[in-house]
């Protein structure tokens, strides 16, 4: 099954997306995952947030002033979330989330893969034109996969507000 989202970063507009898809592991195991993404939530900045029954989250936040596109594929092998952003001067820059339990993951942009456990919060920001990553290990477990909510978390979070534009 796959599931396709695609969201623009537009300074008046707001798209949003959310689902939840169940993944069959294999061996009888199930896990489901919840997907949602918002772009802008304040100034340029937006977020894709995934949510595992089995209690993985992941978060990517972003303040880069770009056109969004992701995907969310899942197999027996578990599910791959799959964000692209396109600069105005045709520069991608790609990440991908994988979790085959649901419990455990990696984050990867640029051939390197992060685990979440050491930082389940990544922050892209771009500064003097160059894309600067920063990691954050946040208790997220409460937080549901819906968008209003994901914002609030991010707002009333002081470790975001120098990542985000107010």
């Amino acid at each position: 099954m796959k599931i396709t989202f695609i969201t623009l970063t537009m300074a008046i507009a707001l798209l949003t997306f959310g689902c939840n898809v169940r993944v069959n592991t294999g061996g009888g195991k199930a896990t489901s995952v919840n997907s949602c993404s918002a772009s802008p939530i304040l100034g340029t900045a937006a977020f894709s947030y995934y949510k595992w029954s089995g209690g993985l989250s992941i978060l990517l936040l972003h303040d880069i002033d770009a056109s969004t596109s992701g995907r969310l594929t899942t197999n027996n092998q578990g599910a791959n979330a799959t964000m692209e952003l396109k600069k105005a001067d045709g520069t991608r820059i790609t990440f991908s989330v994988d979790s085959k339990d649901g419990v455990t993951g990696k984050v990867t942009y640029l051939g390197s893969s992060f685990d979440p456990q050491e930082g389940n919060v990544f922050i892209f920001t771009n500064v003097d034109n160059k894309l600067a990553i920063q990691r954050l290990n946040k208790d997220m477990s409460g937080l549901a996969c819906k968008i209003d909510d994901v914002k609030a978390f991010i707002k009333q979070d002081t470790d975001f507000e120098k990542y985000i534009k107010r």
